[in-house]
C-alpha cells in the first residue's frame, strides 16, 4: 500500500509539474516575442495591395484589396465581413467615431458603409479615386480623385464642393486644427483649401506630390515630392526648408516622431530621420524601394515596409530592431494596434499582424500615415484656456468606448 501511495505521489507530482508548465507557456503572451507573426489572413483569392490597414474604436481592422473588397477582419484574424465595390480598392480607409468606413474605389466612388458591412451611400467622382479619405470638423469627408479635384461630401453622402487642380489628386488630405485642407497634386502643387472650398494658397514643388501631407505641433506640413526632396512649407504657404532625399518619394508620406523627427521612405531603398531643422539625422538602408509610410510607436519604434518583401522595425537612433519577411512587396503604411500588434498589407494577398513591444502610437503630432489608427487625417484642435475643448473630446471618447460593444 505504501509503495502505491509512493507512485500515486510520484505520478500526481509529474502531473502537478506538467500542468504548471502548461499554465505557464499559455500565459506568456503571443506577443512576447516582437518581430514574430501573430497570424497572417489572406484577402480573397487574389487579395493584397496598397491599401493601409486603419483600425475602428471596437479593434476591429479594416483595409481594402485589389479584389474590389474591403475587408473587416477581427483582432484575432477571422473575418467579419467583406464588402463588394466595383473595382480594385487602393484607397486606405477611414473609420469615423459612430463606426462608419469611408474608402475610395477605382470603381470612381467614394463608399460609406457601415459598421455591419452594409453600405451608407456611394458618392460619384469623374475617375478612379487612388486618395483615401479624411475626416473634417462637422463630419465632413475630404478625398481626392484622378478627375483632378480634391471633394468635400457631407456626412449624408451629397457633394459640398470640389475644388479643382492642374492634374490628378492621389494624395490624401490633411486637415489641420483650425480646419484648413492640405492636399498635393501630381500639377506639382501642394494645396491649401479653406474649409469653404477656397484656395488660400499653393506652394510649387519640382515634381508631382502624390505623396500626403503631415503636420507638427507648429502647423508645420511636411511632404515628400517626386523631385526627390521633402519639402517643409510654414502655415501662410512660404518655405521653411528642403531635405534633399535623392530618391523619388511618390507615395510614402512623412510620420512625425517624439521631439518633432520626421521619417520619410524614398525609392532608393532609404528610410530617412529628419530634424526640425531640416538636417539628417539618420538614414537606413533597407533591401529595395520604401514606398510604405512609417509609423512610430509609443517606444520610438519606427516602422515601415520595403519593396525588398520586408517589414522593418528601426530604433530610434537608426538601428535594425528587427525585419519580418512576407512573399512579396510591401507597399502598404503600417497600423499599431494598442496592444502592439502591427497590421499591414503585402502583395503577397495576406493581411498579416506582427507581435511587437510597442503599446500603441507615439505621443507626437503626426505619427502615421492617416494621422491616427482610425485614419482620421485630422489635427485635433487646440484646448480652451478653459479645458472645455479637452473635456468635449475626453466626453467623446467615452461614448466612443460605450456605445461601440468590445
Amino acid at each position: 500500500m505504501g509503495c502505491q501511495n509512493g507512485e500515486m505521489m510520484k505520478i500526481g507530482w509529474h502531473l502537478v509539474v506538467w500542468a504548471m508548465a502548461l499554465l505557464f507557456s499559455a500565459s506568456v503572451p503571443s506577443w512576447a516575442k516582437e518581430g514574430t507573426k501573430k497570424w497572417a489572413v489572406r484577402l480573397g483569392k487574389k487579395g493584397g495591395g496598397v491599401s493601409s490597414p486603419a483600425i475602428g474604436p471596437n479593434g476591429t481592422i479594416y483595409v481594402g484589396s485589389d479584389d474590389s473588397n474591403l475587408y473587416a477582419i477581427n483582432p484575432n484574424g477571422t473575418l467579419k465581413w467583406a464588402y463588394k465595390t466595383g473595382a480594385a480598392l487602393l484607397s486606405s480607409p477611414a473609420v469615423g467615431s459612430d463606426g462608419v468606413v469611408y474608402v475610395g474605389s477605382y470603381d470612381r466612388k467614394i463608399h460609406a458603409i457601415r459598421p455591419d458591412g452594409k453600405r451608407k451611400w456611394a458618392f460619384e467622382t469623374g475617375k478612379d479615386v487612388f486618395s483615401s479619405p479624411s475626416l473634417g470638423p462637422r463630419g465632413t469627408i475630404y478625398v481626392g480623385s484622378y478627375d483632378k479635384k480634391l471633394y468635400a461630401i457631407q456626412p449624408n453622402g451629397k457633394r459640398k464642393w470640389a475644388f479643382e487642380t492642374g492634374d490628378w489628386v492621389n494624395s490624401s488630405p490633411a486637415v489641420g486644427r483650425d480646419g484648413m485642407i492640405f492636399v498635393g497634386s501630381s500639377d506639382k502643387k501642394l494645396y491649401a483649401v479653406r474649409p469653404d472650398g477656397t484656395r488660400k494658397w499653393a506652394f510649387q514643388t519640382g515634381g508631382p506630390v502624390e505623396s500626403s501631407p503631415a503636420l507638427d505641433a507648429k502647423g508645420i506640413i511636411y511632404v515628400g515630392s517626386a523631385d526627390k526632396k521633402l519639402h517643409a512649407i510654414r502655415p501662410n504657404g512660404t518655405r521653411k526648408w528642403i531635405y534633399d532625399i535623392r530618391g523619388n518619394v511618390y507615395f510614402s508620406s512623412p510620420a512625425v516622431g517624439p521631439g518633432g523627427t520626421i521619417y520619410i521612405g524614398s525609392d532608393d531603398g532609404k528610410l530617412h530621420g529628419i530634424n526640425p531643422n531640416g538636417t539628417r539625422k539618420w538614414t537606413f538602408q533597407a533591401g529595395d524601394g520604401v514606398g510604405s509610410s512609417p509609423a512610430v510607436g509609443a517606444d520610438g519604434v519606427i516602422y515601415a515596409g520595403s519593396f525588398d518583401k520586408k517589414v522593418y522595425a528601426i530604433n530610434p537612433d537608426g538601428s535594425l530592431r528587427w525585419a519580418y519577411e512576407t512573399k512579396n512587396e510591401v507597399d502598404a503604411s503600417p497600423a499599431i494596434g494598442p496592444d502592439g500588434t502591427i497590421y499591414v498589407t503585402s502583395w503577397d494577398g495576406k493581411l498579416h499582424a506582427i507581435n511587437s513591444d510597442s503599446k500603441g502610437l507615439a505621443d507626437s503630432s503626426w505619427p502615421m500615415f492617416g494621422h491616427d489608427a482610425r485614419h482620421t487625417r485630422r489635427m485635433s484642435p487646440l484646448p480652451e484656456p478653459d479645458g472645455s475643448n479637452q473635456k468635449k473630446m475626453n466626453d467623446k471618447q467615452m461614448r466612443i468606448k460605450t456605445d461601440v460593444a468590445p
